[in-house]
């Protein structure tokens, strides 16, 4: 069972403008859903029994289905048939054109874009895999390596492999965590993963082994086993945390920066399109990036970004968060219950 709204966009999701959650339909996979992966207008859920079920917004294949319909826009495409992806899935990843699948046994297999910005890791950018007949299953992404969780951004994936170690592919060196923009470019031209020996791609310099990734639009962060984390990425509104604006992994290792100033340990982090949450082991969450929206959750502040973390918390303390005019601001914390 699933619940999902919002504006409808080419049946990606259904209602929830003037509904509560709980007053929508249940979506009808057809199958208990054990997890959710959500792209740029389309949904995938994996089902019991580790298969793939898509709707949504269907441009270049997306949804793996063969052709380029979107699916849950009209009657009777509900529930959604099983994207053919040759294996028992364990985990998904969604992003602006791709999708990915973690099968048993650490394999990745993607599917959508292919033309120009090496998504899927293929080797090779003919075309696109999953908009025509027979493409489905896709082939192996040759990451190099057994695979324990995936995580997708708009023009690249990256792969978190047994042993902590981190491998990203598609488009931009900083994106990538390169760390040389004049090498990448001459190495890759600009993109790896879209022609061939481009693949398996090399190790993020992270510092130290990694137990999660998240990826946003155009940056990822990594939590490590010692409880920090790293951003690197794009950084125009702040969204790597580290109190400026300068873009990190196009001319340094993100190893070489410090981690992001928690204060505490985290445990978890995720990521959105300009802005990074992540969950400290005391029940505390901070967030950094775009405040666009108020995604962040600091109603009383002016400011549009926090490029400092910003603390949610049930206590009685305040907290303060750094903008990009670095003033800090204080103001009480906003309850999560």
């Amino acid at each position: 069972l699933g619940m999902c709204g919002a504006p409808v966009v080419s049946g990606d999701l259904f209602r929830g403008d003037d509904e509560h959650p709980a007053e929508l339909d249940v979506v009808a996979v057809g199958m208990p859903v054990t997890a959710l992966a959500l792209g740029s207008d389309f949904t995938c859920a994996l089902v019991a029994g580790g298969s793939v079920r898509c709707w949504g917004y269907n441009h270049e294949g997306k949804l793996g289905y063969g052709h380029t319909e979107s699916v849950g826009d009209d009657p009777g495409e509900m529930p959604p048939p099983d994207v053919a992806i040759g294996g028992v899935v364990t985990q998904l990843a969604a992003g602006w054109f791709h999708s990915c699948a973690l099968l048993e046994g650490g394999r990745v297999r993607c599917w959508g874009h292919n033309l120009d910005l090496g998504l899927l890791g293929l080797g090779y950018a003919l075309d696109n895999v999953g908009d025509e007949p027979g493409e489905m299953p896709p082939p192996d992404v040759p990451i190099g390596g057994v695979v324990t969780q995936l995580t997708a951004g708009n023009y690249h994936s990256c792969a978190l492999l047994e042993g902590g170690r981190v491998r990203c592919w598609g488009a931009s060196g900083d994106v990538l965590g390169f760390g040389d923009d004049e090498a990448f470019a001459s190495t890759y031209d600009y993109v790896l993963g879209d022609a061939p020996g481009e693949m398996p791609p090399p190790d993020v310099d992270l510092g130290g082994p990694v137990v999660q990734l998240a990826a946003g639009s155009d940056h990822t962060c990594a939590l490590l086993t010692t409880g920090d984390v790293r951003c690197w990425g794009a950084n125009s509104v702040g969204q790597l945390g580290l109190g400026h604006t300068e873009t990190i992994g196009d001319d340094e290792a993100p190893a070489s920066v410090d981690p992001v100033a928690l204060g505490g340990r985290a445990i978890q982090v995720v990521a959105g399109l300009r802005h990074s949450c992540a969950l400290l082991e005391d029940g505390a969450v901070r967030c950094w990036g775009s405040g666009e929206y108020g995604v962040l959750g600091h109603g009383a502040l002016s400011m549009d970004d926090c490029i400092m973390p910003y603390q949610f918390s049930c206590a009685g303390a305040a907290y303060c968060c750094i903008g990009d005019d670095e003033a800090p601001e204080t103001f009480a914390p906003i309850s999560l219950f």
